[in-house]
């Protein structure tokens, strides 16, 4: 039986949670965090937030991060709307400064030999509204800047083209605020004075360079630690002599043609695309090098290609290499030819386990004799390079049992402690490498594993896939190790 206080304890209760219902505890945030959810929109979704409460009507004017995103076509009733979408933003804001100015924007789908005069004209009055906006970011002092104007253009199945370059506004060539600039498929004059004092990072897609325009951009940004510099073609030679630059992503694409890469202070390189584009000139200082290709033109000259590559980056403490690279470094290994050595003690492969990669991972660890940490993740499986006939035979072995046979080789891993695999599926030839490393290396400290994650419904999953799991993890536990104390994590 109920007492009388329970009763009102019971309604007082009831009504507090109420209460709690029909509360907009949102809107009972501080501006900071109300700002900060707002950055992380798309500005034609903060502009909608005006409506939601007296609190958000005018909260969207002050916002610091303005995020403008244009049609995916160039049809000219959608740009005129998202013109006038812009215009009417920038025409509230009353923020004081702007942190961050991002414009993704395509100016035509007409490649410039198809151009139509009217097509173009309306291009040309696009671009001075653009450059109307960027200069009143500029007078806001902004300090994030992303012009992109790549199109996407129907023709090629959706990809990315850049037809119709942006012309960099006056107003960007000497600035005392930006911090963070990226610009695709934008055009710089080489002939302009150009000054970013304060400029830290630069990413530069499908811009043309030259070795003057690039010599003009380091020496005009004085603060730059991490350069970009992504399908940008013109380019022979690439001297970087500041030694605040301490990272470069470099994609070259043009094929048949050499970048020579003179760099000696910088610290972390990353090579995407063909690797036969690169020739490292002076990467001394070099802590962390990265190797990130999809296209391998395998041919006569593929030992020098790799040859030459390791031997310029054997001074880095840290190598990551992906699994093309692997299967260049196994045909030096099926070939019997040397793979230069490293100093490397971190080394992180991206490896599917094949046959076509296995020879390279032995080679790399046999020539790591400093390898304190080995880092294994899931390769890509787009492509592989073409071998011809005479290099097929060599890879007349089996997957399961390579590894196996190679514990008898000379292969020992005398300071490696640390060894973490990803996405572990139990396959016979993960499991030979488990074995191999578990008896390849005396002082190992820790190995840890971390099984590949499957999706399944909360009706699929069944006692089986736990108990596998528990299988799995006794058969590796009972392999012979070389370090007595050793520590093998499974997850």
């Amino acid at each position: 039986m109920e007492s009388g206080n329970d009763t009102e304890l019971q309604k007082s209760w009831e009504l507090s949670q109420d209460d709690i219902k029909d509360q907009d505890r949102i809107s009972s945030l501080p501006d900071d965090i109300m700002f900060h959810v707002l950055s992380l929109l798309e500005m034609k979704d903060v502009v909608k937030t005006g409506v939601l409460s007296r609190r958000w009507g005018h909260l969207w004017t002050n916002v610091r991060t303005l995020d403008f995103r244009g049609p995916t076509s160039c049809e000219e009733e959608a740009r005129e709307k998202f013109v006038s979408f812009v215009d009417y933003t920038l025409l509230f804001n009353e923020s004081k400064t702007i942190k961050t100015f991002h414009l993704l924007l395509g100016l035509t789908e007409a490649f410039p030999e198809d151009i139509s005069e009217e097509e173009a004209k309306r291009v040309k009055e696009l671009c001075l509204h653009i450059d109307r906006w960027v200069r009143l970011a500029v007078r806001k002092k902004v300090e994030i800047v992303y012009l992109d104007f790549f199109t996407v253009n129907t023709r090629w199945r959706g990809c990315l083209l850049s037809l119709y370059p942006y012309n960099l506004p006056c107003s960007l060539y000497i600035n005392n605020t930006i911090k963070s600039l990226l610009l695709a498929s934008c055009s710089i004059d080489p002939t302009r004075q150009l000054q970013w004092k304060y400029l830290k990072v630069l990413r530069l897609f499908d811009v043309k360079l030259c070795e003057e325009l690039v010599e003009t951009i380091l020496n005009g940004s004085p603060l730059l630690e991490s350069l970009h510099l992504l399908r940008c073609n013109g380019l022979r030679k690439l001297s970087i002599k500041s030694p605040n630059l301490e990272y470069l992503l470099l994609f070259f694409s043009v094929e048949g043609l050499r970048l020579d890469i003179q760099a000696p202070y910088l610290k972390v390189l990353e090579c995407m695309g063909e690797i036969a584009n690169y020739r490292l000139i002076d990467v001394s200082s070099l802590v962390y090098a990265i190797v990130r290709t999809h296209r391998i033109t395998c041919n006569v000259s593929y030992q020098t290609i790799v040859t030459s590559f390791l031997t310029s980056v054997r001074r880095a403490e840290c190598l990551a290499v992906c699994t093309r690279f692997l299967e260049m470094v196994s045909l030096l290994e099926i070939e019997s030819l040397p793979t230069p050595s490293t100093d490397c003690n971190y080394l992180e492969l991206k490896a599917n386990l094949t046959k076509w990669e296995l020879p390279g991972i032995l080679a790399l660890l046999r020539s790591s004799s400093n390898l304190n940490t080995l880092t294994i993740k899931k390769g890509d499986r787009d492509g592989s390079i073409e071998f011809r006939d005479e290099y097929l035979k060599g890879y007349d072995l089996n997957e399961a049992n390579y590894w196996s046979i190679m514990l008898a080789s000379t292969c020992l891993m005398e300071k490696l402690k640390s060894v973490i695999i990803y996405e572990f599926d139990g396959g016979s030839s993960e499991i030979a490498l488990v074995e191999f490393l578990l008896m390849k290396a005396p002082i190992l400290d820790k190995m840890v594993i971390y099984s590949k994650k499957e999706k399944h419904s909360s009706e699929d999953r069944t006692p089986s896939a736990s108990n596998d799991k528990s299988t799995l993890y006794e058969k590796l536990l009972s392999f012979e190790r070389a370090s007595p104390n050793g520590n093998f994590l499974f997850f």
